[in-house]
């Protein structure tokens, strides 16, 4: 399950623009999530867009503070380049998911390398199999 730290769902006016909760708020859903998990089986990943919409320190913050609440993962979406992803990757042990790679993140072992355990290719399948069926 992710737990996302942005704002849910997105205030009416904002023009379909995602805005961020302040750090405590998305620190205390993380803390939530994990005092609620019904199994210890269950992993909670802690989401956040922060690279791409506040910059690489705030999103070290983000990360850091999640990773020490005690998420099982961290979720970045938006990370587009190597110096941006040794940056995150260096503040959190946890594994992480790495939402919408781009060319520069496509290498399997470098992002093996930086705790990158999945790495989602963006909506490509979904794409090909709506192009077959509609051919």
């Amino acid at each position: 399950m992710s737990i996302e730290d942005t704002e849910l769902p997105q205030p009416f006016g904002t023009g379909g623009k995602a805005r961020l909760l302040p750090l405590e708020e998305g620190l205390g859903k993380m803390r939530a999530a994990m005092a609620a998990k019904p199994d210890p089986q269950m992993v909670v990943a802690g989401r956040t867009s922060a690279v791409a919409m506040t910059g690489v320190e705030d999103a070290k913050a983000r990360i850091k503070a999640y990773s020490e609440a005690g998420v099982d993962a961290i979720f970045i979406v938006g990370a587009k380049t190597r110096e941006q992803l040794d940056a995150l990757s260096a503040v959190t042990d946890k594994p992480i998911i790495l939402g919408g790679s781009t060319p520069e993140l496509s290498d399997s072992e470098y992002l093996a390398a930086r705790g990158v355990r999945i790495a989602l290719q963006g909506h490509a399948p979904i794409m090909a199999a709506a192009q077959a069926v509609h051919a």
